[in-house]
């Protein structure tokens, strides 16, 4: 298994969801995990229709918060 990503706690009073994915070490810095998040946050605004996605990050991941 490469990763994982998820969508969790859905707020439906701000139609707002957080986003979240853990990437096998093996497998940073492919552009993996960027593509997995362009693709869900696509789907998230195109299809689930919500107003706003905020990012959990872990404190230890300077890539991500790079990009978040």
């Amino acid at each position: 298994m490469v990763g994982i990503i998820e969508a969790m706690e859905l707020d439906q009073k701000v139609n707002m969801i957080t986003i979240g994915y853990f990437l096998g070490k093996d497998y940073w810095r492919k552009g993996i995990a960027t593509e997995a998040v362009q693709m869900l946050v696509t789907f998230l605004f195109n299809k689930v229709n919500v107003n706003r996605i905020q990012a959990e990050v872990m404190p230890a991941s300077e890539a991500s918060k790079k990009s978040s």
